[in-house]
């Protein structure tokens, strides 16, 4: 009994403290925590937050398209912005908002973010063509043509890069077959032919000279193509809508205007302008030859190559 008795308080004795002092004694035990830095844990968790951020990015792309889709462009927007906050260079984030900016007709602020995506994503066909379309809306041909290149050496299969190209190529090599060659035209054709800066003293200038030139269609045509040479295709538009239905039989000056709404991006104005010209002078291939490059653009290629076979019987120089 004495063992028993002697263990059993030496065990009391050891435990004591502890009982008596209940969990307050308890909060003063420093119990060692082991810590897992080893680099796997490590990896795992960084892979784990950067799936997590790449899923509520896919969720807020997916609710941005359907926002598009539905015509809520604001909302479309925020969830963009959202994804733009916590990655600058999204690709699709930046490809959706630059084209939706493109189509409510915000070609600059379109611009800036497609310029972030071509530099992030350099090598990307996608970004290169949306970046020709944009600076095609944008009034720069000549850039949007080295875009459209990039775009078809990096997908040269894509059939929509390389009819965008092709036509580029085309359009840009073909302004001037819209100004007539007559070097008996009066001085007055002479200085509206020359470069436009000031829109409403071209205007001015020209209902002046109209006034006294009633039933002359070449010094209305001079003066779109002076505004297209001079990076103006707005102004071309304005020129030509004013008068246009004081010359009624001219497939010259619905030419031009086709033209300016092509460098514009208004393809669906384009078309129609061009069924006008062509229903007043089916023998013209440029005619063809543009409602080829429109209808590409359109994305109707069977009708583009038609076209653009038109225009090639009519006049070899129009290749496709």
């Amino acid at each position: 009994m004495t063992t028993k008795w002697t263990f059993a308080l030496a065990i009391s004795t050891l435990l004591c403290p502890i009982f008596i002092n209940g969990c307050s004694s308890t909060r003063n035990i420093h119990l060692p925590i082991a810590e897992d830095v080893t680099p796997e844990r490590k990896a795992r968790n960084e892979q784990f937050l950067k799936e997590f951020a790449q899923r509520r990015s896919q969720a807020e792309l997916h609710a941005a398209i359907n926002y598009w889709q539905r015509g809520d462009i604001d909302y479309c927007h925020t969830s963009l912005n959202n994804i733009l906050e916590r990655n600058p260079e999204h690709r699709e984030a930046l490809l959706l908002m630059a084209n939706s900016l493109l189509a409510t007709e915000k070609a600059p602020n379109a611009l800036t973010h497609i310029k972030t995506a071509t530099l992030a994503h350099p090598n990307d066909p996608e970004v290169q063509y949306t970046m020709a379309v944009i600076l095609e809306a944008n009034g720069q041909p000549d850039a949007a043509l080295a875009h459209y290149e990039l775009a078809v050496e990096l997908a040269p299969d894509n059939e929509t890069y390389l009819a965008h190209y092709e036509a580029a190529i085309e359009v840009g090599g073909h302004d001037d077959q819209f100004i007539p060659n007559n070097p008996d035209d009066p001085p007055e054709v002479k200085v509206l032919a020359a470069p436009m800066d000031n829109s409403d003293k071209a205007l001015a200038d020209l209902q002046n000279t109209l006034a006294d030139n009633p039933n002359d269609p070449q010094i209305l045509i001079f003066a779109a193509v002076s505004a297209l040479r001079s990076n103006q295709p707005d102004l071309a538009v304005k020129l030509i809508e004013e008068q246009l239905s004081s010359f009624p039989k001219s497939a010259t000056l619905r030419q031009a205007l086709a033209t300016a709404y092509y460098r514009l991006g208004n393809y669906s104005a384009t078309q129609v302008v061009l069924q006008q010209a062509l229903s007043l002078d089916n023998s013209n291939g440029l005619s063809y030859f543009l409602m080829g490059c429109t209808l590409a653009k359109l994305e109707k290629f069977d009708d583009a190559k038609e076209y653009f076979s038109r225009a090639k019987a009519i006049d070899p120089r129009l290749r496709q």
